[in-house]
Formats: C-alpha cells, sequence, structure tokens
C-alpha cells in the first residue's frame, strides 16, 4: 500500500496505456495514485482528482434508486414495468405486460439488450425519447427465463426513476446519491465535465498497435445514461459510493442512506450464472454482480465505454473496496484489467482466482459450429486444421471483426485468445440437443441463440 504510486506507475508502462487511476480503501484508510496522460494529443498528466467515466458500473446507482424508491413504497420489484410506465411497450405485447421491475434490474427481462440509437437534436427528454423508441425491440427470450445482459433494460429502469421520482435521471443522481454520500468530483452530465481534470478516451492506433490516439466520439448515445454512458468521477468517489453499499446503507456520518433490505437483496443472489462467466462471477444481484466461488463473498461491477474501462470490487468480510480506472480499451474492453484485478485479490484480500487449466479437445467439435446471434453480437464459430475458431461482430461498432482460437475448459465451455496468444474471454455453449449441439452461446454476460 506504501508504494502504490510506484505500482500504478509501473502498471502504465508495463500494459502500455495511456493512463490508470486506482484507489484503496482497507481498514478504513485510503489509498490512491494515478499516472500516464488523460490525454495523448494534450499531454495533460493523470491524477487522482481526474475524473474517467465508470461505464456500466452506472447501473448499480440506476439500481440503488430504484431501491430507495422501493424503500418509500412508490415501486414494487415484482409488479410489471407497465404499472408505472404506462407508454412502455416493446414488439412483444405479451413481454410488455409481463417485465417486471426485478427483471430488469437482474437482466432477465428477455428483451433485446444492446439497443444504442443515436440521439437527436429535437429529442427533449433523452431517456424518455429512448423509452418511446423500444416499441420495435424485439423479446429474445419469456421474461425471467434466462440471463442476458441487456442495457435497454436499464435504460427503461431509468425511466421509471424518472417518472416515479418526479426527477431526471441526473437530478436524482444528484440529489439521491451524490449530495448524501459527500460525493465532490462527479460529472453526472457532459455539460459538468469542463469543470474538472479529466480523461478522454484512447483506442489502438490501426496501423501501429503500440500507438493509443484519443477517440472521436468521446460519448456514447446520452439517453443510455442509466446504463452508463455518462457518469465520470475520480477512483476514490467511486469507493466513497461503494462505502455506503459496504456499510449496510449507511452514510459517513451514520444516515441511513438506503435501507438494509435493499443493501441486502442488491446483494442476493436473483440468477445463477453459467460456469465460468467472466471476471470469475457466478450469479447476478440486483444491479450487482457476484463472486461467490471463493469462500470470502465479493461483489462488484465493471464498466465499458468508448475507448475507457472501468472496475469496482468490494470484498465486506475484508473491509476491502478497491476501484480502477482506465483511458484507453479495444471493443473488446482492457483485458489487462483481470490479471490487475487478480493480483490485488491475491495479494491484499488472500482470494486466489485460477483460470480454469485447457483441456484436450472433445469429440465431435463440429457440434458448436454454427451461426449464433443477438441483437449486438454475432459469432460465427468454425472447425478448421483441429482448431475451434469463434469470429466476432459487435454489430454496433464500425470496428473490423476479430478472430480468436478457442480452447476448451470443459465440454461446452472454451476460452478465447487472439491471434498473439492474448486471453480473452470465456464462451460457454448452452442447451445442447439430443446430438449435443447447443442452441445458445453465451459470453460477455450476453446471451446469443443459434440461427
Amino acid at each position: 500500500m506504501k508504494n502504490i504510486q510506484a505500482h500504478v506507475e509501473a502498471l502504465v508502462e508495463k500494459h502500455r496505456i495511456p493512463a490508470m487511476s486506482m484507489a484503496i480503501w482497507q481498514n478504513d484508510q485510503l489509498y490512491q495514485a494515478a499516472a500516464g496522460v488523460l490525454n495523448t494529443d494534450t499531454g495533460v498528466q493523470a491524477t487522482t482528482d481526474s475524473v474517467f467515466q465508470i461505464g456500466s458500473i452506472s447501473k448499480v446507482f440506476t439500481a440503488s434508486l430504484v431501491m430507495q424508491l422501493v424503500d418509500e413504497g412508490k415501486v414494487n420489484l415484482d409488479q410489471p414495468v407497465k404499472t408505472y410506465l404506462p407508454g412502455f411497450n416493446i414488439a412483444c405485447p405479451e413481454a410488455t405486460q409481463s417485465i417486471t421491475v426485478r427483471q430488469l434490474l437482474c437482466h432477465t427481462s428477455g428483451m433485446a439488450g444492446a439497443f444504442a440509437p443515436k440521439d437527436s437534436a429535437d429529442q427533449g427528454n433523452p431517456i424518455a425519447h429512448y423509452m418511446d423508441r423500444c416499441y420495435l425491440l424485439p423479446q429474445a427470450y419469456p421474461p425471467g427465463e434466462r440471463f442476458s445482459y441487456a442495457n435497454s433494460a436499464y435504460c427503461i429502469a431509468g425511466r421509471l426513476v424518472e417518472v416515479m421520482s418526479g426527477l431526471s435521471w441526473c437530478e436524482a443522481i444528484e440529489e439521491r446519491i451524490i449530495k448524501p454520500l459527500g460525493m465532490k468530483k462527479v460529472a453526472v452530465s457532459p455539460l459538468e465535465i469542463p469543470r474538472f481534470r479529466a480523461a478522454i478516451g484512447h483506442v489502438r492506433n490501426l496501423q501501429d498497435e503500440n500507438q493509443w490516439v484519443p477517440v472521436s466520439d468521446c460519448y456514447l448515445p446520452l439517453s443510455m445514461a442509466p446504463a452508463g454512458s455518462v457518469l465520470a468521477m475520480t477512483a476514490a468517489e467511486l469507493i466513497r459510493f461503494a462505502q455506503a453499499h459496504a456499510r449496510d446503507g449507511q452514510t459517513q456520518s451514520g444516515v441511513q442512506w438506503l435501507s438494509k433490505n435493499s443493501i441486502q437483496a442488491m446483494q442476493t443472489s436473483q440468477v445463477k450464472l453459467p460456469s465460468y462467466s467472466e471476471q470469475f462471477t457466478t450469479d447476478w444481484g440486483l444491479g450487482w454482480f457476484l463472486l461467490n466461488g471463493a469462500e470470502t463473498p465479493v461483489f462488484g461491477h465493471d464498466g465499458v465505454t468508448i475507448g475507457q474501462n472501468a472496475l469496482l470490487r468490494v470484498v465486506p468480510e475484508k473491509n476491502l473496496i478497491f476501484s480502477i480506472l482506465v483511458n484507453g480499451g479495444d471493443w473488446l474492453g482492457a483485458t489487462f484489467l483481470r490479471d490487475v484485478y487478480c493480483d490485488l485479490m491475491r495479494d491484499i484480500a488472500d482470494i486466489d482466482y485460477q483460470d480454469p487449466k485447457t483441456i484436450p479437445m472433445p469429440k465431435n467439435a463440429e457440434r458448436y459450429c454454427g451461426h449464433y446471434e443477438s441483437f449486438g453480437w454475432q459469432w460465427d464459430i468454425e472447425f478448421e486444421q483441429q482448431q475451434l475458431l469463434a469470429n466476432i461482430t459487435i454489430k454496433a461498432l464500425a470496428t473490423p471483426s476479430e478472430t480468436l482460437v478457442l480452447k476448451p475448459i470443459d465440454t461446452n465451455s472454451f476460452v478465447g485468445y487472439s491471434k498473439e496468444g492474448e486471453r480473452q474471454l470465456n464462451i460457454t455453449f448452452l442447451s445442447p440437443d439430443k446430438n449435443g449441439c447447443p442452441d445458445y452461446l453465451f459470453s460477455c454476460y450476453e446471451l446469443c441463440s443459434r440461427v
């Protein structure tokens, strides 16, 4: 801990990233450090006061707002969303009537998740406009049947917050979270960014992979704010937010900000994830994901925006919270953060996460081959020269497809490696038929159907 600044500087140099900010809270003591540059064009240095986008960690903020409304008796988690949002409509009439608030928060609504429509100048309230455009959003699975990560569900949850609180989502974040928790260095919208020393996202130069260049688009659509497109803060402020969740909902001054029942519900498993899910995640709560594989419970969330990555973990039994913010990442995310996280867990929390060992390729590997698709992802699995290959396309991004080599870790689970041999992500094939051919592919928390 005494050498955290040197540690962060070494990580920035080792992984050749623009900048990193790290904060660790252990035994009521805060340690923080930052290194690198916030913008490779300007050369402005990163400091611990620098704000980075936190991406999908914002979903925990949105879930916290919903749970406050539950505490106030304004929302029931098991009531249909339509109860509170009469204007909520997706393509499936039956699902429109039955999707519950709980299903939004734990990603079991079944609605297509990767809906990211562009903002328009005349849209008025962007989150309300987002919901108005969901009427053609397909229903991928019956509500409550399967887990599949859904940004769309959290945008709807953000609109629910607006309607039931009488505040805009940004105002609700400010009045119900930022001020009560005493958070200072937080930008709740892009309009506030000029007040801070802010990081800009970076992607690798396609002509030189050792060079990072600032992104041309600084933000995902603003209408996706509740899912993670706008919130930016320092690593220490992110820890301050997590502290309230680790203290059973109490602020630093002892005020009950969120009820203990709501805190426990958010940290309790709502759905079990497939084996070998990313980041050793085993379950999903309300907002938080859970890592229950070790003896010591851990909860947290990750975030990815355009060229920025964030990680937050809470280990209550160890009185430990840490956050890492980075302003460089490709479309698969900053995979090195996983290694940084595992090192921290081993060295500070005495929790040793180990990757499962690979095994020989199962017989009849051709049964995995085929085209798998969701609203946001497309996978083509092929078997060539005794290798299983995955060609991956993210539909919303104008980036080249990526091909990974899949190595088995059990009969239906694989780890994907880049052409350079870098570990990228895990893949699990689900629901095999009588011939062993799977109906689904699960990776990056999203479920894709075999077409």
